[in-house]
């Protein structure tokens, strides 16, 4: 792995743990067979050192963590423009690791987390939700084995 250049903009591990869990969403980034590219915007819950998110049983995600399971999300969050320095300030965090789909009680453990995390108010209705559609919904993880922050003020 490499070591952020910036070491003035290094954030410390407990303040990047903080932002990962927190942030609203985040991207990411896979490749496939053809080593193309691919980042997509996702909703993820963090439990612990371990990211869940959720798909459709099919599509270019699943496809590209088929031929190649590793992967990164990266978060960036409190970005302001500062226009007379030809910069932004911000938070970012990448997260780097190896991604699985997960079944039976842990897909449920996925799920649960995903409701916490951005519909706490509607615990009920979640579950009932989890309860009619899970069997239909791809849950996958990421267990984190880098993390690296980044601030700029």
């Amino acid at each position: 792995m490499h070591e952020m250049r910036r070491k003035d903009r290094l954030m410390p591990p407990k303040q990047a743990q903080t932002l990962l869990e927190n942030a609203l969403y985040g991207v990411l980034a896979t490749s496939g067979e053809d080593h193309a590219p691919y980042g997509v915007p996702i909703n993820y819950a963090c439990v612990g050192d371990t990211l869940y998110f959720h798909c459709a049983s099919k599509g270019h995600k699943l496809e590209n963590l088929a031929a190649n399971p590793k992967a990164s999300l990266t978060v960036v969050e409190n970005a302001t423009l500062i226009p007379q320095s030809f910069t932004c300030s911000f938070e970012s965090v990448i997260a780097f690791g190896t991604v699985s789909v997960v079944e039976g009680g842990e897909k449920r453990i996925g799920l649960e987390a995903l409701i916490l995390k951005y519909s706490p108010d509607f615990w009920e209705d979640g579950v009932r939700c989890i309860e009619r559609t899970g069997t239909h919904t791809t849950v996958l993880k990421m267990k984190i084995e880098h993390l690296s922050g980044k601030v700029h003020e």
